[in-house]
């Protein structure tokens, strides 16, 4: 019998995780034939998948709540629902999604993918019931076939697997950063950081600095411009790092090991400092968090809190004026392949689910190296940013 004790862990027991993060793929499917031959390689896949990862075969159990307590999450085994067809959810999405070329003709754009019609289970930051989910698997997939092509969802439970209300207006929001401006944006950044007093202490900063830097300088002047805010108002910039290499834990460990490195400044000083200064401020504050000692004091500290409710990657956030980012920007998810059969996706998203105010997703980099942005902001937001001359020169919108 696989031992799924071994996988019970404390950072993953936050009660906001209890729900889903997805990662949608596109691929042309030309035909019926083709469809067929899509639905017997994805169970032939999940079988050897299950196979090799037992675990992802389990479902999630929520037990011990009480008033006050969270109470804990695990696995148990689920063998009624652990087959191959159990986990791959097909459905014909023909009537209710655009063609697969209309699809790709429009890059891939938000309003096009909702998790609703595309995914098998909520997304975060909603969390399900357990009333509405049984068994809760770990992991999920829905292959909705449309007219050309197929758009697999794959959903993990995101207690075990990495990946207050939303404000209404906000939406979400697809750009792209092509590679030649990437470029730019970090010779920019590391031109002005040489002439800083930063310099000594941060000689260099990396692309995903340098983006993070541009992209909290410019949706919080798009914000000052819409609701004016005094100089001396904080804003922060929370920023998910992965901990594996503080821990010196494999980067094949699929377990929760997300972290935050979280910075804030008035407006007042986000706006004298020059792009360079900024991402050297927040490549200070990662190195500042990002060793074995503050992870484990992370842990430790959710292990000991017995209403886990109450704790969050980041601590508060206020979706008026702090801008949150988790990046894939590392994951090569375009040259991918999978399999003979469907080959490599031309489109890697993330279906649209509730808004999030103020989260941000930087996607895997296509095989030309452009960058994909993915954004929640309320339409004001997106406005006052697609009128900034900063954001317009280095930033495409998708949708």
């Amino acid at each position: 019998m696989f031992d799924l004790s071994k996988f019970q862990d404390d950072i993953g027991q936050l009660a906001g995780l209890k729900t889903y993060t997805h990662l949608l793929l596109s691929f042309p499917i030309p035909d019926r034939h083709a469809q067929r031959a899509a639905i017997t390689a994805l169970y032939t896949a999940t079988g050897t998948l299950i196979s090799e990862f037992p675990w992802l075969a389990a479902e999630v159990v929520h037990e011990g709540r009480t008033p006050g307590n969270s109470g804990t999450f695990r696995l148990q085994s689920c063998p009624e629902f652990s087959q191959p067809e159990d986990l791959v959810i097909v459905r014909d999405a023909s009537s209710i999604c655009p063609s697969y070329q209309e699809i790709c003709a429009a890059r891939g754009p938000c309003s096009m993918l909702p998790v609703s019609a595309l995914g098998p289970v909520v997304s975060f930051p909603e969390r399900y019931e357990d009333s509405s989910i049984e068994p809760a698997r770990i992991f999920i997939m829905q292959a909705n076939f449309i007219e050309g092509g197929l758009l697999l969802d794959l959903a993990a439970q995101h207690n075990f697997i990495d990946g207050g209300a939303p404000r209404a207006p906000a939406s979400w929001h697809f750009f792209q950063v092509p590679a030649k401006q990437m470029t730019q944006i970090k010779q920019r950044a590391n031109t002005e950081l040489a002439s800083s007093s930063l310099h000594k202490l941060i000689p260099l900063v990396s692309t995903n600095d340098s983006l993070c830097a541009f992209l909290w300088k410019r949706i919080a002047a798009a914000r000052r411009r819409q609701r004016p805010q005094p100089a001396h108002r904080r804003t922060k910039f929370s920023r998910a790092v992965d901990s594996r290499r503080a821990m010196d834990v494999s980067p094949e460990y699929m377990g929760q090991m997300g972290y935050n490195a979280s910075t804030r400044v008035s407006y007042g000083d986000l706006d004298a400092m020059t792009l360079g200064e900024t991402a050297g401020v927040l490549r200070a504050q990662v190195r500042e968090v990002n060793h074995a000692y503050a992870v484990r004091s992370w842990a430790t500290f959710i292990a000991q809190e017995p209403d886990k409710s109450t704790i969050m990657f980041g601590g508060d956030f206020d979706p008026e004026t702090d801008v949150g980012v988790s990046s894939l920007a590392h994951t090569e998810l375009y040259s991918c392949g999978f399999g003979d059969v469907l080959g490599h996706p031309s489109l890697v998203r993330r279906p649209t689910s509730a808004p999030f105010e103020g989260c941000v997703y930087f996607w895997s980099r296509t095989e030309n190296g452009d960058l994909g942005v993915m954004a929640c902001l309320n339409e004001g937001d997106v406005r006052a940013l697609r009128r900034d001359r900063d954001w317009g020169r280095h930033v495409e919108y998708i949708g």
